[in-house]
């Protein structure tokens, strides 16, 4: 749906019908999900923070603390003017409700088309697709609330939760690959124990290709039910410690793995969204 954004529509009217709908159904017309709840429970009680590509508000929906949020390419109830002329965003959800009620024909009235208030020129998503777009001040405070909860974080066991996409962000990379991923380290959660969360990937040319996620476990078994649970992942492959996941996702038992991990090579990992957990 959002790669539709990019079609070349022949008027701001239609180009406005069309992500008037896409807002209101992936931002305004929404309950939590199931998967955002039961990472919620996990969570709750914990010292956490939440770095995400996410632009649907779900994880603010659901009950996350939105001090403990980082949406890093946007927000799907934001606009910010197209130049940009300068560094604010604007809330949308009035204006997105009376351009989904008022659409004729596939077209908001030309009146609903919303311009900047400062140079005039049209008003574009606040979402991270070229160097346009505009981190504002709520996006700084957010990046440093993260940075603070890494600094606080920095002598603590932390567990990089992975439930999204990879992508390609060089901030990403150089914030959890430098403060994260410990070879040596154990991390424990509930009942598991991951000791290295691993994103295994040809770095060629600037970007990155991904070929695996790689969990090291203590119990095989607790997490095949665990991801089987929470995610639905069922199991495509199971080969004497080592076990394949749907969407990709592999499992690997510790006293299986343990001599392996140290002779991998973890070129640029980059989790697009990750729940960050500090354990003592």
């Amino acid at each position: 749906m959002y790669s539709g954004g990019f079609y070349p529509f022949n008027s701001l009217e239609e180009y406005w019908a069309w992500w008037s709908r896409q807002i209101y159904v992936n931002r305004y017309d929404i309950e939590p999900t199931e998967v955002y709840t039961n990472l919620l429970k996990l969570v709750e009680n914990k010292n956490y923070f939440v770095i995400t590509t996410n632009v649907d508000h779900q994880f603010q929906i659901t009950g996350f603390d939105k001090k403990r949020l980082f949406y890093t390419q946007g927000d799907y109830g934001l606009w910010q003017c197209s130049k940009p002329c300068h560094n604010k965003t604007y809330d949308n959800e009035e204006q997105v409700r009376n351009m989904v009620n008022q659409q004729v024909d596939m077209k908001i009235p030309t009146e609903l088309v919303p311009y900047c208030p400062i140079c005039g020129a049209p008003m574009n998503m606040n979402l991270r697709c070229d160097d346009s777009f505009v981190q504002d001040e709520g996006w700084y405070k957010a990046e440093q609330r993260y940075e603070d909860f890494i600094r606080r974080s920095k002598n603590m066991n932390v567990v990089p939760g992975l439930f999204c996409r990879i992508c390609e962000v060089e901030k990403f990379y150089s914030l959890i690959y430098k403060n994260f991923i410990f070879p040596n380290s154990i991390y424990k959660t509930m009942e598991l124990c991951i000791i290295q969360v691993s994103v295994f990937g040809d770095f060629k040319g600037g970007s990155m290709k991904l070929k695996n996620i790689l969990i090291v476990v203590k119990d095989i078994e607790k997490s095949k039910q665990f991801y089987h649970d929470l995610f639905g992942l069922d199991t495509v492959l199971d080969n004497d410690g080592n076990m394949i996941l749907t969407e990709g996702l592999v499992l690997q038992e510790e006293k299986s793995g343990r001599n392996s991990l140290k002779k991998k090579l973890f070129q640029r990992a980059i989790p697009a969204n990750c729940i960050l957990k500090s354990v003592r």
